[in-house]
C-alpha cells in the first residue's frame, strides 16, 4: 500500500490557491495539482505535509496550520491524505519552485480553465465546506479512483 498526501495553501481570502503544474507522473504530466508526495518511513501525515511543501514550495508552514480534510483510498493500493492552511498574500507570494515543476498562485474560481488534475474541482471546495466532521474518508471501490 502507498501513503500519499497533497495539500493546498489558500490565500487569506481563499479566492487563491498555490498550485503546482506537474510533470510526473504521467496522468498529471502539464495539469495543475495540489502540492505533495510520497509518506516517508516513519512520518505521519502531517509531518511529510510540512516536508513536501517546504521541498518543492519553499514555504515552511508548520504542522498545526495544515488540517488534514480527507483520505482518500483503494484499499491495498493507495492512501492520500488531503490537507489544507491558509497564509499572508505576502507567504502566498513568496512560494517558490523548488523542483522542475512550477509553483502557481491560482484563483480558485478559474480551476475550470486552467487545466488542472480532474479532482480538484470538488477537493478544492471540500477544503473550504464548514461544519463537516473532518477528515472525510472517501473509498474507491473499483478502479474510477485516481491511480495509486
Amino acid at each position: 500500500m502507498k501513503h500519499y498526501v497533497v495539500g493546498f495553501f489558500f490565500g487569506p481570502n481563499h479566492e487563491d490557491v498555490l498550485l503546482i503544474r506537474k510533470n510526473r507522473p504521467e496522468w498529471q504530466a502539464g495539469l495543475l495539482n495540489g502540492v505533495g508526495g510520497h509518506i516517508e518511513d516513519k512520518e505521519i501525515p502531517v509531518e511529510a505535509m510540512t516536508r513536501e511543501f517546504k521541498e518543492e514550495a519553499g514555504l515552511d508552514i508548520p504542522e498545526h496550520r495544515w488540517t488534514r480534510v480527507a483520505i482518500l483510498e483503494r484499499k491495498n493500493v493507495f492512501e492520500l491524505s488531503v490537507f489544507w492552511a491558509w497564509g499572508s498574500q505576502e507567504e502566498m507570494k513568496s512560494a517558490k519552485s523548488m523542483t522542475d515543476e512550477k509553483v502557481e498562485m491560482v484563483q480558485t474560481g478559474d480551476l475550470r480553465t486552467r487545466g488542472v488534475v480532474s479532482n480538484l474541482s470538488w477537493l478544492i471546495p471540500l477544503c473550504l465546506e464548514e461544519g463537516l466532521s473532518l477528515p472525510v474518508r472517501i473509498r474507491y471501490t473499483d478502479e474510477s479512483g485516481p491511480p495509486g
